[in-house]
């Protein structure tokens, strides 16, 4: 059950908001996160203002995303930037490089040039 969790995981980020996590997980996200967490995997970053975790190693990081096919990658991609538009919806300018990333390799790319042109017009890092 945490296998599934860390792929979904790492296609969120090196670290990951947990509630997105949950968001997007296909099953209860707490069982997996605790195995992640008890094994090292994962780590907690911080429980306020928000819960969030990361990866104890960019290694591992890497080799969770890279078992996922381009399809199921892209379609994660998806979900996420679906997540984060439903959970973040008063505060996407907190988010926009993040939201033009999953749109973009979701293939998405009108909403990813979207999101871009957003975060380049409020002075962002260009995307």
């Amino acid at each position: 059950e945490a296998r599934p969790l860390a792929h979904v995981a790492a296609a969120i980020g090196r670290s990951f908001p947990v509630r997105v996590l949950d968001e997007v997980a296909e099953t209860d996200a707490r069982d997996g996160l605790a195995t992640l967490l008890r094994h090292g995997i994962v780590q907690e970053l911080r429980r306020y203002p928000e819960f969030e975790c990361a990866f104890t190693h960019g290694l591992l990081h890497e080799a969770a995303l890279s078992l996922l096919t381009p399809a199921r990658r892209r379609e994660l991609y998806g979900r996420i930037a679906a997540a984060f538009e439903s959970l973040y919806a008063e505060s996407l300018d907190d988010h926009l490089e993040r939201l033009a990333h999953y749109h973009a390799q979701a293939g998405n790319l009108p909403k990813a040039l979207e999101y871009a042109e957003r975060s380049r017009a409020q002075g962002g890092e260009p995307v």
